[in-house]
């Protein structure tokens, strides 16, 4: 009777811990989330972090476990996932190039500024000192009157590594708006001028570059924040 006992009993666990294993395996591979963005799960159930090689294709997932896209920089190196998420290789994007391994090796001054540096390019455009910490541009400088202020270019420590807002504009101006993005965006500062420029544009958040970038359109003003660099 007792050997009878046991036996079920083992029985039991097996079966429980082939569930648990069939449920795991289950969910293994690559899994949608809610939100849209794409997860890669391991045997266990865990997410996949970093890098990972699927058939001959590498992607890459950011430390919640969302696939990335655009420029991604690992271990000092940058690389380039495409909107599939797919690393690319041997190719030009959008006038940088990637060899045969993903690594980029050419680009704009061989380097990714941080706000700070930015912070002093922007001022070499005619930018000043303004009274909350900030840059401010205007056609007469220091004596300007706030309301005929054109840009306003902030930096922060938290979440929110730059701010640029747009009060006032002219062919000039836009020039330094163009200029401002690309140095912020290397590869999609044109693209994110694009969108700022359509008279139709409306507030909304994107992914550009590894960064968020997050738009907001009011009446008088068009306020753009770029978050860091995942």
């Amino acid at each position: 009777m007792k050997k009878k006992l046991l036996t079920l009993l083992l029985g039991v666990v097996l079966s429980t811990n082939f569930i648990i294993q069939a449920n795991a395996s289950s969910n293994a591979g690559w899994v949608q989330a809610s939100n849209g963005s794409w997860n890669y799960n391991k045997a266990d159930g865990s997410k996949t972090t970093g890098w990972l090689q699927d058939g001959k294709d590498w992607y890459y997932f950011w430390s919640d476990g969302s696939m990335a896209t655009g420029w991604v920089q690992s271990n000092g190196t940058w690389y380039y996932l495409t909107s599939n998420g797919t690393m690319a290789t041997d190719t030009v994007v959008n006038g940088y190039y990637v060899n045969s391994t993903g690594a980029y090796t050419t680009r704009p001054n061989g380097n990714i500024y941080t706000g700070a540096e930015i912070k002093e390019k922007v001022r070499s455009l005619g930018f000043f000192d303004g009274k909350y910490g900030g840059l401010i541009l205007n056609p007469n400088g220091t004596n300007g009157l706030a309301q005929n202020d054109y840009l306003d270019f902030s930096v922060w420590n938290d979440s929110r590594d730059m701010n640029l807002t747009i009060l006032n504009t002219n062919s000039e101006v836009d020039k330094k708006i163009r200029t401002i993005f690309n140095w912020i965006l290397p590869t999609q500062g044109n693209t994110l001028y694009s969108i700022g420029d359509d008279q139709n544009c409306k507030s909304q958040t994107l992914e550009l570059d590894g960064r968020t970038v997050t738009i907001d359109v009011q009446q008088r003003f068009m306020s753009i924040t770029f978050g860091p660099i995942k």
